[in-house]
């Protein structure tokens, strides 16, 4: 490194010290730079820049308004579906619960039919038996008895 090219070169307790300075600083602020074809703002500007504000704001509000209506259709069309499914669903249990009440009161009725055959049948046996009884008593009847045996 070439000292004696340097700005300037300061000496310290520590040894030497350079300082370097690239550029001279500036005393005024540049001006900031304009784009091309910027209309400086006037009245009648910052005017028609408001008035174009509030129609972006009310194409907003009215693309929300659209928005909402659509979303409240669509939630009552899926209301009313759901309903119907609940319906069709409560329709199709009373249908099954009607088919299984005609299918036990079948079964409740073969049951009994069953019973009633079971019982007339005992009763008919039972008539039997004791017209056999009958018919028994009146042949002893008729019969002369043996004499007890003794002893």
């Amino acid at each position: 490194m070439d000292l004696e090219n340097c700005s300037s070169v300061i000496n310290s307790p520590g040894g030497q010290a350079l300082e370097i300075i690239f550029s001279e600083p500036r005393k005024e602020k540049p001006a900031t730079p304009t784009k091309a074809g910027e209309v400086p703002l006037t009245k009648e500007r910052i005017q028609a820049k408001l008035k174009e504000a509030e129609e972006r704001r009310r194409s907003y509000e009215h693309s929300r308004v659209e928005q909402v209506e659509k979303h409240l259709a669509h939630r009552s069309v899926v209301l009313e579906n759901q309903q119907k499914a609940e319906q069709l669903y409560m329709l199709k249990a009373e249908i099954h619960n009607a088919a299984k009440m005609k299918e036990f009161q079948k079964n409740v009725e073969a049951k009994q039919a069953e019973e009633k055959a079971k019982i007339e049948e005992h009763e008919r046996k039972a008539r039997e038996v004791l017209e056999r009884a009958a018919m028994l008593k009146k042949q002893e009847a008729m019969e002369p008895s043996p004499p007890p045996p003794t002893e």
